[in-house]
């Protein structure tokens, strides 16, 4: 369908909440729009017509093992590392721009990775590519430019912040805000300004993190859970093997002109919104995805079919454009 001149051929449901929310059921018919003028988003059933309901699964559609959902969480996982698609999808989140930033491995290039036996190691397996140099210049759609421009990026990848870097291992609940919210937390433990991989494998007591005050939140449950796993500590180990040790220091603040303002940020910007959450942490800002009275929405859209401008309207919170942000830095 065409929405704003724009073709649309899919609207992602997000979970079963959401499913269940709109009374959805296989066969209707539905309304949708582009949430911020971007995302596709289905709004309401338009019509139902007397289909099935949507099951939710109760094993992997790919592997057949077993599912999990976490305690307060939506999404549900295979139970199975070794899925093709958790592997492939895995790695791929671990090269994300958000994340490690590695360019040059698609969905369908890791997927060929895949096939010819060089990513059974998962994530770890890039890191080992240089030793398949010559036999990947000779694979199809890939070539010796395409392979040296991304050994660089992998080697490039190394030299990377600890918080990105716990982040992007798919530590469920586990994202780029709230790792740096566990650093942060950890720094304070060991009254230090800089941590990084190794210290915390081997030379921080990991048993100063079983106590009620720590895991009162379902983030910080997550991360313990996954940081005394046997299996876990030896694969974090192999990446000290490999030379990649990242390291997180507290930088000193480019302004306190935020100073502990809240800010959402929703729609689309002209500036990456990672470099916007960038700049408003080195102005002393902090960023959330959740909307209340506290918080300054930055949207460049102001129209009602926003999700986030709603919210921000029904708690008279301050809305204001991404260029007005940025004039707030400058004053």
């Amino acid at each position: 369908v065409l929405i704003n001149n724009i073709k649309v051929k899919k609207a992602t449901l997000h979970n079963m909440d959401e499913i269940k929310r709109l009374g959805l059921k296989i066969g209707d018919t539905v309304n949708i729009i582009r949430s911020a003028e971007v995302i596709p988003k289905i709004l309401s059933v338009d019509v139902h017509n007397n289909g099935n309901e949507i099951i939710e699964p109760t094993f992997c559609p790919v592997c057949g093992s077993s599912i999990m959902k976490y305690d307060g969480a939506v999404d549900i996982y295979c139970t199975n590392n070794t899925c093709r698609s958790q592997i492939i999808f895995k790695i791929n989140y671990f090269c994300n721009r958000d994340k490690i930033n590695i360019n040059g491995l698609s969905i369908g290039i890791l997927e060929k990775l895949l096939d010819n036996g060089y990513l059974n190691e998962g994530i770890i397996s890039i890191y080992k590519l240089h030793n398949f140099y010559n036999k990947l210049i000779d694979m199809e759609g890939l070539g010796k430019k395409s392979i040296d421009k991304l050994l660089l990026e992998i080697d490039n990848s190394k030299n990377n912040d600890l918080k990105r870097f716990i982040s992007s291992l798919g530590i469920p609940l586990i994202g780029k805000s709230t790792s740096e919210k566990i650093i942060l937390e950890l720094l304070d433990i060991v009254q230090k300004t800089s941590i990084d991989l190794k210290t915390l494998l081997m030379d921080f007591d990991i048993s100063k993190l079983n106590n009620e005050d720590y895991l009162q939140y379902e983030y910080r449950k997550s991360f313990y859970s996954y940081i005394i796993n046997d299996i876990n500590i030896k694969y974090l180990k192999h990446f000290l093997d490999l030379g990649i040790n990242p390291i997180f220091k507290m930088n000193n603040l480019d302004s306190t002109i935020l100073d502990s303002k809240l800010f959402c940020v929703s729609g689309k910007t002209s500036i990456p919104r990672s470099e916007l959450m960038e700049l408003i942490s080195k102005n002393g800002g902090k960023f959330t995805n959740h909307i209340n009275k506290h918080v300054t929405l930055i949207c460049n859209d102001t129209s009602t079919s926003n999700s986030k401008v709603i919210d921000a309207k029904n708690n008279n919170s301050k809305i204001i454009s991404e260029s007005e942000f940025l004039n707030l830095l400058k004053e």
